[in-house]
């Protein structure tokens, strides 16, 4: 089990916990970000993604749930803010949809060309660039029902 703790920092020199709220398991990577009013947070866990409302740090709770069995480690956001990708995973890059933060729902996943574990992952535009020991990929993702490995290279020599 973890733990979402709100700190205030309104004073650098005395900072002080106010609130805290139990999670279903330990956070591997956590986004902020704003909807329809509200402050979210997205929490990469060992098994789940979550999105918390923590617009009242009093008064913190979960918007939903998405188990996902195995997740990465990191967490970047599409363009337009409509999606999450999470990669990391040996299962691969999971495309979540976040249109609607109280019913977040996986809209694909798709494998990550034999990376055992990434790295290093960044989504920029419709490619995601992926790293591990062994080599660096670009997965070309702008047909998303499609994509496809554009190219990669070993980093033996570097």
């Amino acid at each position: 089990m973890g733990r979402l703790r709100v700190i205030d920092i309104s004073d650098p020199k005395s900072m002080n916990p106010v609130n805290q709220f139990t999670t279903t398991d330990f956070f591997k990577y956590a986004i902020a970000f704003e909807r329809d009013g509200k402050s979210i947070i997205a929490a990469l866990q060992v098994t789940s993604l979550e999105l918390f409302d923590i617009t009242d740090p009093m008064n913190l709770r979960v918007l939903s749930i998405l188990s996902l069995g195995e997740t990465g480690q990191y967490l970047q956001f599409s363009d337009d803010m409509q999606f999450i990708f999470a990669a990391g995973s040996s299962k691969g890059v999971y495309k979540i949809d976040i249109s609607d933060i109280n019913d977040i729902k996986l809209n694909l996943t798709f494998d990550s060309s034999g990376f055992e574990a990434n790295y290093f992952s960044f989504l920029k535009n419709d490619k995601i660039f992926l790293a591990d020991e062994a080599k660096v990929s670009i997965l070309d993702i702008s047909d998303i029902s499609a994509p496809f490995v554009k190219g990669s290279s070993s980093t033996d020599e570097i």
